[in-house]
């Protein structure tokens, strides 16, 4: 019964090792490649603050278990970029890196009034 034991604990290490020695493959991305952002597309609720919009989308989903389309409503604080933006407008706006503790999406454009 040694014998057995010892074979199958030799194959063991022999798989791990094999393992260890395989070099894993590194996919790099071209550096004239832009990683995708979200854009998303909503209405301005509240221009207080200088600056910076609040702007609110609408989307739907379905219900895990019973299926039936939810709502969902979403508040979003977005850096205005220096464009004239006031109550009511339908704006589109872009994901970009952290611009404060809540602010993380950048205005690109004015889609028109509602």
């Amino acid at each position: 019964m040694e014998k057995t034991s010892t074979k199958k604990i030799k194959k063991t290490v022999e798989k791990k090792v094999e393992i260890k020695t395989s070099k894993p493959v590194v996919k790099t991305a071209a550096k004239s490649e832009k990683k995708m952002r979200k854009t998303i597309v909503g209405m301005v609720v509240s221009t207080k603050m200088e600056k910076t919009v609040v702007v609110s989308y609408t989307r739907k989903v379905a219900h895990k278990k019973y299926g039936k389309l939810i709502k969902i409503t979403k508040k979003i604080k977005a850096d205005t970029n220096g464009i004239e933006i006031s109550l009511g407008d339908i704006v589109k706006i872009e994901q970009t890196r952290p611009i404060s503790k809540d602010k993380y999406f950048k205005v690109i454009s004015k889609e028109g009034k509602k």
